[in-house]
């Protein structure tokens, strides 16, 4: 198996307490854990606190983390495929949670191993951030951009929560525009699922088209405005899946402003930068999949092209560049031969990706001999101009 994972783990003075969110067990996959890094601070038995729920909410089991000695592993346990099935009667499973670090603020990773294998780092809450008034989210847009892969290898999978920031309500209908590769929209519901607090629903993106047809290109997740409404939860949350017959993975996304009127104007004449690991050898092949998203504001069209550059520096000092452009929705896949590397040539490195506007990013590994999938999502670099500091959206 493969995945591809990042560390959202911090050594830190303070003992911090945050709640669990954003994690998805499908029994089918495996035994499932939490996975914790500690760093130099010792943790009392019952630092992490997890309770194991349906997708509705309900709790099933309640499981306290023992004690941890300073620079070890902590594996917590969640349950093996059989317990886990019998908790979930064929639906899929929550974790929610508290955790009380002290010198270290962390994000777990999740992992399953079974039929499939996965992991992904999991999400905790930020009960702070203010609610989106309704002029703000009108005029701003606020979508969620996810790449969106059916074919006979990979099916995408969304689960769509409700459980970051200030929330106006205890539900939120959530829409979705789906473009193909090319930017044509071709599907759209306003309502297509309703997010729930202290829930997770799931569905297929494909669904709305023929759902055994070959498709690549990008959905827009966003709270539909409506009349009446003075405010919206600030975020529309999804967790990303996909599926191989071989293993899951999992992107944790939020939305944000893509490429409105307003933030065009924002960050003119600013480059915003990410990067990832890149690797192409006998094992393992990445791609990035890069979508040019935009607002669809109810009185305009997005007709906006976005420009973008790439260095891949390699092992021993050799650098490569690549650039080129993607018109509006559009979705584009950058790989080794972008950089005029011939096949066959094992190479890893680091691409760093440079764009005069944002784009929706997503860095797909692939295990050649077994099929299955890793992702992740952008890694931001920050832009300082005139004392501003600037990131692409997502970050």
């Amino acid at each position: 198996g493969v995945a591809c994972l990042h560390s959202d783990q911090i050594v830190s003075p303070k003992t911090r307490t945050s709640d669990l969110t954003e994690i998805v067990l499908d029994p089918a996959d495996g035994d499932a854990s939490l996975v914790f890094l500690i760093g130099p601070t010792p943790q009392p038995a019952g630092a992490v606190r997890v309770q194991l729920r349906t997708a509705d909410g309900t709790l099933v089991r309640s499981i306290d983390a023992p004690a941890a000695a300073p620079w070890t592993v902590l594996e917590l346990p969640l349950g093996s495929q059989a317990e886990l099935e019998g908790h979930a009667d064929g639906a899929l499973l929550q974790a929610t949670g508290c955790m009380r670090l002290a010198g270290l603020w962390a994000r777990p990773y999740v992992v399953q191993r079974g039929a499939r294998v996965g992991a992904y780092h999991g999400g905790n809450r930020y009960p702070a951030i203010p609610a989106r008034p309704y002029f703000e989210h009108v005029a701003r847009g606020y979508v969620n951009p996810v790449a969106v892969l059916q074919d006979a290898r990979v099916r995408t999978r969304f689960h769509v929560f409700l459980s970051q920031g200030e929330l106006p309500a205890d539900e939120e209908p959530v829409g979705l525009r789906l473009h193909d590769a090319r930017g044509a929209l071709v599907a759209q519901d306003d309502a297509w699922v309703v997010a729930r607090r202290g829930g997770v629903v799931t569905a297929c993106p494909t669904d709305l088209l023929d759902p055994g047809a070959p498709f690549e290109g990008h959905a827009q997740l966003y709270f539909p405005p409506r009349g009446g409404r003075a405010s919206y939860a600030p975020l529309v949350q999804v967790l990303a899946e996909y599926r191989t017959d071989v293993s899951t993975a999992r992107c944790m996304l939020w939305s944000d402003d893509w490429n409105s009127a307003v933030r065009r104007r924002l960050v003119r004449g600013v480059p915003l930068r990410s990067y990832y690991r890149f690797v192409s050898d006998a094992q393992l092949e990445t791609t990035i999949l890069a979508t040019n998203c935009g607002w669809a504001h109810p009185r305009e069209a997005y007709t906006h092209v976005v420009r973008w550059r790439a260095s891949l520096a390699l092992e021993g000092g050799r650098s490569l560049a690549a650039a080129g452009r993607i018109g509006p929705n559009e979705t584009v896949r950058l790989t080794r031969a972008d950089f005029g590397l011939p096949p066959g040539e094992a190479l890893t490195g680091l691409l760093r990706i440079e764009a005069d506007g944002d784009l929706a990013m997503l860095q797909l590994t692939e295990q050649r001999d077994t099929g299955a999938l890793g992702v992740e999502h952008l890694m931001s670099v920050s832009t300082v101009v005139d004392g501003v500091v600037h990131g692409p959206a997502g970050s």
